[in-house]
């Protein structure tokens, strides 16, 4: 798994590895903090990336809960920088990969999938062989604690946000259920919004990235973006049974 770059640092330059894929090795010497890569030129949201190419999906950054930005092969010279469970770099921003190590000359170069992939749509086996190589990289890998702490300050924006709001979230209590069943044939949005925002621990969020965050497939969270009634029904039969239990960052 690689994301496609759009300007690399004239210290590394791409190399052909083993099956005609591309790696980005350093051909000089690079310092810790150095910025690498930036990566993608076009916004997609995930509702456009199911209608492409899986390719596209294999080498789209995740740079929100329902967004992605994309460098297309042949719109530019295009370069990869591979996924490693043991890596080197990570990411300064939404789209720039930094050194988070001095790599010396002949190095690859590698990111985690797990810093910047909050997605069910991304999943792959890994053959990185390094000595943490977690074997199948998953949308939920940022969730390790282990991985949370040694990526810190390395994670996409949108992850070290999520990460922040895992120790805001909590169960619903007795009286916000009676609520949300109070206000739900009223105002059903508005309601189910405001007991998400205590589950998630996104007190600012509103629908669509609230939906966004949810631990459910791709195909549910559309009917609920668009509103369905009988999916709306549902999530608060969920919320009302098991007070969000299933959706807590874990």
């Amino acid at each position: 798994m690689a994301y496609l770059c759009h300007l690399l640092t004239p210290r590394a330059e791409a190399r052909l590895l083993d099956g005609n894929q591309l790696g980005i090795f350093a051909i000089s010497p690079i310092s810790v903090g150095t910025v690498i890569a930036v990566c993608g030129s076009m916004i997609h949201s995930s509702d456009v990336l199911d209608h492409m190419p899986q390719e596209h999906m294999r080498t789209a950054l995740q740079i929100e809960d329902n967004l992605f930005v994309q460098t297309i092969a042949d719109s530019v010279d295009a370069c990869f920088v591979n996924h490693s469970c043991h890596p080197n770099s990570g990411f300064l921003n939404a789209v720039q990969i930094v050194a988070m190590q001095d790599i010396p000359a002949g190095q690859k170069i590698t990111y985690d999938d797990a810093m910047t992939n909050g997605t069910s749509r991304r999943r792959f086996v890994c053959d990185c062989n390094s000595i943490d190589c977690r074997g199948e990289i998953t949308g939920d890998d940022w969730r390790q604690k282990n991985l949370q702490e040694r990526y810190r300050g390395y994670f996409s924006p949108y992850l070290s946000r999520r990460i922040a709001a895992s120790g805001l979230a909590r169960k619903l209590k007795k009286k916000d259920v009676e609520k949300l069943l109070l206000d739900y044939d009223k105002n059903p949005i508005s309601s189910i919004t405001n007991v998400l925002q205590v589950v998630l621990g996104k007190p600012f969020c509103q629908w669509p990235d609230l939906i966004a965050a949810l631990p459910i497939d791709a195909d549910r969270q559309r009917l609920l973006l668009i509103k369905d009634s009988r999916h709306l029904d549902h999530l608060v039969q969920e919320l009302n049974e098991l007070r969000g239990a299933n959706f807590l960052p874990k």
